[in-house]
């Protein structure tokens, strides 16, 4: 699994992590509240938003579009992961905000 933090449209309230996950050969992306309050599910206090599993950039693009841009660079990378998915490793963070 790989995971790459994004920058956000707004630091101060999301942190957005999109990836790749190879046991279930789809991307990936999670938005947190940067705050830490809670929210509706105690479970998953900090998460605003999750799309799970989609098999295509352009979905996960869209699903991250209020939250974050996801760059060109990244896509690049994470259509990379999923080609090379018999010899990557299985765990990478990346974080892309500096």
């Amino acid at each position: 699994m790989s995971q790459h933090t994004i920058p956000s449209n707004d630091e101060s309230r999301f942190t957005v992590v999109v990836g790749y996950d190879r046991p279930l050969d789809g991307f990936f992306a999670t938005v947190y509240n940067a705050a830490g309050t809670a929210v509706e599910d105690e479970d998953s206090e900090a998460v605003v938003a999750w799309l799970w599993k989609t098999l295509s950039l352009d979905e996960l693009r869209a699903f991250c579009a209020p939250y974050a841009a996801v760059g060109d660079d990244v896509l690049r990378e994470l259509a990379a992961e999923r080609v090379n998915r018999a010899t990557h490793p299985m765990h990478k963070h990346i974080d892309h905000r500096h």
